[in-house]
């Protein structure tokens, strides 16, 4: 039976491609420069983007390096990314 990604898988595909994009567009590169840079076919790369697809994690961390960031910081959602506590500040006491 073909693996049928579960309604959490999904959530996370979307929320993973959008932070790619997001990392992508900070860099000001194109898709094509970063699936070259990445190893990465770029007709993949819009799928993985547009969350129709997830990365293998041996690619997780090609792309990482790519983008010049942690894997971490690539997994991380935009919202977890820009909040104090993700950087080491503290949040409000």
């Amino acid at each position: 039976m073909p693996y049928e990604p579960t309604a959490v898988a999904r959530a996370g595909r979307e929320v993973f491609g959008r932070r790619l994009r997001e990392l992508r567009e900070g860099k000001d590169w194109t898709q094509e420069r970063l699936a070259l840079a990445a190893g990465l076919d770029r007709s993949f790369l819009v799928d993985v983007e547009g969350g129709h697809h997830s990365l293998m994690l041996d690619r997780v961390f090609d792309v990482a390096a790519a983008l010049d960031v942690s894997a971490d910081e690539l997994l991380r959602s935009g919202q977890e990314a820009a909040s104090p506590k993700a950087h080491g500040g503290q949040t409000g006491v």
